[in-house]
């Protein structure tokens, strides 16, 4: 068994094994012929990533690919020909991709799973940390991280004063703080008291282990004093969007903590999440998150709601868009 970079004559039999890797998860003919673009592997692609062959003889029995993405870097391909599935060759991929890239300093390794594929990936320390939708309706595609060791485990993303991680139960009282204020949920929902906020936090953590639905919440954080602050997230609204979320406890308003972590949000979607296109929707009245929007995102139109009867603003903005702006 040997491993070798590939060249871009290999890139028909490339193609022919992701193909049938693919094939053994029992997806039908027809998902897979729809499918048949991003289950190539074209000369372009060899050109512009770091792809290599394992072989056995002469035969290319399986390969790995990937690519600097942004503070990532990105496993973007890891297949086996099918007659050799079980007998430890992506084992043998897997490591040798873990010792090669040890040498490159980035934030962490990122990955698109197939559902099927979770707890392989699992195994070598990857975690899943948001879902992306796919063309089959409520099949979700999990988003896999291993962190640089170097890197607080915890933190999905850091800002200069501020970092983002999971919430738990130990957030409560903060969290309850936050969702009782009327003046934090006047254009939201309305307030709640302890129960409510238990159980919608509750609901927020659920949502990490669910693999049917696409809503991260995550937790605001202030590094100074290691405070919750706040949640920010993204969910996939009842259009079929990515639609992106923050709200901050009153006390932490006027800080321009708002602007800092929106910023950081858009980054870790599009860097890390590899989100296409994100949205946001906020009510007319809310001057405050309109002015933050406006300065990351493009407006877009105005629909009225008819579960908050007043008019929302709809902004969004394109991966493209977004890192042409932030080179600005």
């Amino acid at each position: 068994m040997e491993i070798k970079a590939a060249t871009v004559q290999d890139h028909e039999v490339l193609t022919e094994v992701m193909r049938g890797s693919k094939a053994i998860w029992g997806y039908e003919k027809e998902q897979l012929e729809e499918w048949k673009d991003e289950l190539t592997i074209t000369q372009d692609h060899i050109k512009k990533n770091s792809v290599f062959n394992l072989w056995k003889d002469d035969q290319i029995i399986g390969f790995y690919s990937y690519k600097q993405q942004g503070p990532n870097l990105k496993l973007d391909s890891l297949f086996v020909h099918p007659e050799f599935i079980g007998q430890g060759m992506g084992n043998i991929m897997m490591t040798d991709f873990l010792e090669r890239v040890k040498p490159i300093s980035k934030e962490r390794i990122v990955l698109d799973a197939d559902p099927n594929a979770e707890s392989y990936y699992n195994k070598y320390d990857f975690n899943t940390i948001a879902l992306k939708k796919t063309s089959i309706p409520n099949r979700f595609m999990p988003i896999m991280a291993k962190n640089n060791p170097n890197l607080e485990e915890t933190h999905l993303f850091d800002s200069k004063r501020l970092f983002v991680r999971h919430l738990s139960l130990e957030d409560l009282d903060d969290f309850y703080d936050m969702q009782r204020n009327p003046n934090v949920m006047q254009y939201i929902k309305p307030e709640m008291n302890y129960e409510e906020a238990k159980k919608e936090l509750e609901r927020f953590i659920g949502y990490y282990e669910d693999r049917k639905k696409m809503f991260r919440i995550w937790a605001i954080i202030e590094k100074q004093t290691n405070t919750f602050i706040g949640i920010c997230g993204v969910y996939l609204n009842k259009n079929n969007e990515e639609e992106i979320a923050y709200r901050l406890r009153e006390l932490y308003w006027g800080k321009g903590y708002g602007g800092e972590i929106a910023e950081r949000l858009f980054d870790f979607c599009f860097e890390t999440l590899d989100y296409d296109e994100l949205y946001a929707y906020v009510m007319e009245e809310n001057q405050g998150s309109i002015k933050i929007l406006e300065k990351h995102m493009s407006y877009d139109k105005i629909i009225h709601s008819e579960e908050t009867n007043s008019k929302e603003y709809i902004y969004k903005t394109s991966k493209e868009n977004w890192i042409q702006h932030r080179n600005l």
